[in-house]
């Protein structure tokens, strides 16, 4: 096949679109489309690759895939061996284990699927996912594995190549339409829906693109479609289906002839190299910028990231020059054969890791204590919540088994009758422990009643989240609450949660959509839904004390703290008081207005975790979360003294 010095430049163009995007997102927020210009290149070059080798006689299967490894798997073996050898040295377990894991899936050719279930893309806490760009090998690797026998097989039943690659594309262009509709990360992450693209470069090999497209200024009209895809579009855009149509269209439009003004521009010394060393460049720069991450404990200024790039390139020309080059030249058949040993190698110790849940021993006992099982506990002991032990005890629990088994606690002294009853979600959960330390120094108990996402007021449901069914959830802690007469009740939730719509710091979690009957999603809904529950314990004459959410941190405080003993950083987990005030500020004006109305108690766990600059989550002898928004046991023993002075009261 002759060789296309353009299509190298081009290749430049797509990994210096991603990479900046990578490294700073607000420089280039479309970047990431050079992923789908790459889908381009890969279908209009294997296609003319299998197509002139079929007419030649030349074409064998296992000749292609020979080719296949020793182009894709040395430099990509490497990367990843590196990268597991940082984890082994500064992840925690679970991050360890999860690196594993999700080398396990580029190895065995499904990181997309991998990341589909367990990430995403634009969410994915960078430092701890440094082989998420290897979704897009899989999906290339993927229509490797099919392509070239629908070709083989097309050809051989003289369909031509125009009809099936044409429907192919258009339905999977479809089915991506479809898709980003009901399952947007399925359409970004899945073969079927990213088909097309490689269909789309495919169709620029035959004889008729030509003809069609004959337009002189095409490639000019190439580089505007990629250019302002690259300005217009960005992590909130559809995408792909229609958002990915410009940067395909785009790429076909520059590769379909070689002879142009922007040919030979592409083809010229600097972008020819940097294309030809893309493939290593784009293996080495993400987790290259991920460990720094990890490393620092932070995200990278713009100095920094660019540092960080600069010695990607180093790598990436060595890799290219040392491991890509040597590999790809004909020689014996050792080297197919020591690449996949290589490769067996490395999945073996993947798994070994994986299967001992990210080697623990492997770290000093104090990081270690912080990741313990026990340690990231949320709430009671599990003996403090066997439901139908209590069950059996008080028959009035009966009815909450009926809905998702959620958590039902003894709390305080254990020869006292309940009295006291605690509602919310897993806010509420992470403070059964000060709960239960509270009641006992006053010698009296309760329960502590919760279930995720679902905040503890009447008549508020999740949208997004049907399974949670908080409605029917709140309704049988009123029924509880209409059979007990508690002398008190304590609600406790994340109430910016809710109240904003939004997660905090780098956390995963998807936004909520809480409703209610007759109003709008988010605050106003959460506001209606406090003045409702408020009222209506008011009317029972319950006196009732409400707990303000506790400062959420920027990032998990265990791991956080783990990183930074293991990378020599100063061990303090912390985040502004101004933007915890300013995180809270709506949330905590309707919750203060609404205790005001109805003679309620406010409780501020912002007292005993706040000074007057900062509010702290750990340090290397106190972890007081055990993520960035769940208190640990020991942070919920430091709220304790503020609920047992409230029900003195």
């Amino acid at each position: 096949m002759t060789y296309r010095a353009d299509i190298d430049g081009l290749r430049a163009v797509a990994v210096l679109a991603v990479i900046l995007f990578h490294a700073a997102p607000y420089a280039l927020p479309g970047g990431f489309v050079g992923v789908d210009i790459f889908f381009v290149i890969s279908g209009y070059l294997i296609t003319r690759l299998i197509s002139e080798n079929l007419e030649t006689g030349r074409f064998s299967f296992i000749g292609f895939y020979e080719r296949r490894v020793l182009r894709l798997v040395p430099a990509l073996i490497v990367v990843c061996a590196v990268t597991l050898m940082f984890g082994h040295l500064f992840y925690g377990p679970a991050d360890y284990e999860r690196l594993a894991k999700a080398l396990k899936s580029v190895i065995l050719i499904h990181s997309n699927n991998y990341y589909l279930k367990t990430s995403g893309y634009f969410s994915a806490p960078p430092e701890t996912t440094p082989l998420l760009h290897a979704w897009s090998l899989s999906v290339e690797e993927q229509f490797y594995l099919v392509f070239p026998f629908a070709l083989v097989m097309f050809r051989r039943f003289r369909i031509k190549p125009a009809a099936w690659m044409g429907l192919a594309a258009l339905v999977s262009f479809a089915l991506s339409c479809r898709a980003l509709i009901r399952h947007p990360e399925a359409a970004f992450f899945l073969l079927p829906y990213r088909a097309w693209e490689f269909l789309v470069g495919s169709l620029m090999t035959l004889p008729m693109a030509h003809r069609i497209v004959t337009v002189r200024i095409a490639p000019l009209i190439g580089i505007v479609l990629i250019g302002a895809s690259f300005v217009l579009l960005d992590s909130t855009s559809s995408f792909p289906a229609w958002g990915a149509l410009a940067p395909c269209l785009g790429a076909a439009l520059i590769i379909r002839d070689g002879k142009t003004m922007v040919a030979r521009a592409l083809a010229s010394k600097v972008p020819n190299y940097i294309g030809r060393i893309s493939y290593s460049l784009y293996l080495w720069h993400w987790p290259i910028l991920c460990c720094a991450e990890y490393w620092l404990a932070r995200r990278l200024g713009f100095g920094e990231a660019m540092g960080a790039l600069l010695l990607s390139f180093a790598l990436a020309s060595l890799s290219y020059h040392l491991i890509e080059q040597p590999f790809r030249r004909k020689g014996s058949v050792a080297k197919p054969i020591a690449a996949l040993g290589l490769t067996s190698l490395l999945f073996f110790a993947a798994a070994g890791i994986s299967a001992l849940h990210g080697l623990p021993n492997r770290l000093p006992a104090s990081v270690a204590g912080y990741l313990t099982k026990d340690a990231l506990h949320v709430g009671l002991p599990d003996e403090n919540c066997r439901i139908d032990e209590l069950i059996s005890q008080d028959g009035r629990l009966r009815q909450l088994k009926d809905y998702r088994e959620p958590q039902v606690c003894r709390v305080g002294a254990q020869d006292q009758k309940p009295t006291v009853l605690l509602w919310g979600d897993s806010h509420a959960q992470a403070l059964g422990p000060a709960m239960d330390l509270a009641l006992k120094q006053s010698s009296k108990a309760g329960y502590a009643i919760s279930t995720p996402g679902c905040p503890p007021l009447l008549g508020i449901f999740r949208a997004d989240r049907p399974k949670y069914d908080c409605r029917e959830f709140n309704e049988a802690v009123s029924r509880l609450i209409e059979t007990m007469h508690p002398a008190a009740v304590v609600l406790a939730a994340r109430w910016p949660f809710y109240f904003e719509r939004s997660t905090f710091g780098n956390e995963q979690n998807e936004p909520p959509q809480v409703q209610e009957d007759h109003f709008d999603i988010g605050a106003p809904s959460m506001a209606a839904g406090i003045q409702a529950t408020f009222s209506w314990l008011a009317d029972r004459h319950i006196k009732t004390f409400v707990v303000d959410t506790v400062p959420e941190m920027a990032a998990p405080v265990p791991q956080s703290l783990a990183r930074m003993i293991l990378t020599d950083h100063a061990t303090l987990v912390d985040v502004p008081l101004q933007v915890v005030q300013q995180r809270q500020h709506n949330s905590q004006i309707s919750l203060q207005e609404a205790a005001k109305q109805f003679g309620f108690d406010l409780v501020e766990p912002s007292e005993v975790f706040c000074s007057q600059s900062i509010c702290v989550g750990g340090t290397d002898h106190e972890v007081l979360y055990v993520d960035n928004n769940h208190l640990s046991t020991e942070g919920a023993a430091k709220v304790a003294p503020l609920l047992e002075r409230a029900m003195k009261q």
